[in-house]
Formats: C-alpha cells, sequence, structure tokens
C-alpha cells in the first residue's frame, strides 16, 4: 500500500507530518476494507443461498430459513476481517 503512494508520503515527511500522522489513513484503509470484504461475504452468501432457502426451512423445521448467520456471528465475521484487515496493513507498514 504504501509504495504506491510513497511520493506523497515522502511530501508528508518533508513537512514534519509524524509518522502515525503518515500511517492512519493506511490503518483506516485496512479497516475499511474488512469492513466491506465482510459485509459482501455475507452477501453473497445470502445472495446464493436464496434458491435452498424454502428447503432448508422444512428440513430444520422451523419457518425463518435464513441463510444469514445470526446477529453475533455477523457481527464476530466483520470484527474479525477488519482485525484481518488491519494486521495486514500493519504488515505492511511494518516492513516498509
Amino acid at each position: 500500500m504504501i509504495y504506491s503512494r510513497r511520493e506523497e508520503v515522502e511530501i508528508m515527511r518533508l513537512v514534519g507530518a509524524s509518522e502515525s500522522f503518515i500511517k492512519a489513513p493506511f490503518y483506516i484503509e485496512g479497516l475499511l476494507q474488512g469492513l466491506v470484504g465482510a459485509v459482501a461475504g455475507i452477501g453473497v452468501l445470502f445472495v446464493c443461498s436464496l434458491p435452498w432457502q424454502p428447503r432448508r426451512a422444512e428440513c430444520a423445521g422451523r419457518d425463518d430459513g435464513s441463510p444469514l448467520p445470526g446477529t453475533r456471528t455477523a457481527v464476530v465475521i466483520i470484527l474479525v476481517s477488519m482485525l484481518a484487515g488491519s494486521l495486514g496493513c500493519y504488515v505492511s507498514l511494518k516492513s516498509s
């Protein structure tokens, strides 16, 4: 990530920006990428399981037949994905 913006980072360093000020946008981008990835994954899960939804409800003996994970599970998936995005950013910035 930082390699594609090295000119911007160099200019920021020349004008006296601190390292945390330079790195903060990269961490925010990693968090947002994790968030978008998790939401997209849950969305794809929902769309792909729509054809089987009525059959699942019959087999499970319940009426909702929702293919989506529960609220707690969805929140955990989103948080772990955001953590993975920020961890990837951390590793990327650590090696630069």
